[in-house]
């Protein structure tokens, strides 16, 4: 499953497409692709902390694995990913889309035994 977020986003209007991306997931173990690079603006660290801490409420499950596009640096990054993986989550984080998807298609193979096609 995949989410793309373009033009200027808040916290909030992160959360309820996240909310709507969690609803249309079905298996517990979905790979979930989000699309940021076309975002104009970037959250503060803080707020990215806070969509992680509640990732369960917004109704996903802790067997998702998250592979995120995103404009921020990767020191950013490498943050984002430690808060997600210290709370339980799979969560990695990409500075190109054609690297995100590399890495969930490869993933989607482990778990799956098949292409994405």
């Amino acid at each position: 499953m995949k989410i793309k977020l373009q033009g200027k986003i808040d916290n909030e209007q992160l959360e309820l497409a996240l909310i709507e991306f969690a609803k249309s997931i079905t298996e517990e173990k979905q790979i979930c692709v989000v699309d940021g690079k076309e975002l104009e603006n970037q959250l503060d660290l803080s707020a990215k902390y806070s969509i992680i801490t509640a990732l369960d409420s917004f109704g996903f499950q802790r067997g998702n694995v998250f592979y995120v596009a995103a404009n921020s640096p990767r020191d950013q990054l490498d943050i984002i990913e430690n808060i997600a993986f210290n709370r339980g989550w799979r969560l990695y984080c990409f500075t190109t889309l054609e690297e995100t998807l590399a890495a969930a298609e490869e993933m989607y193979l482990k778990l799956n035994g098949s292409k994405v096609i």
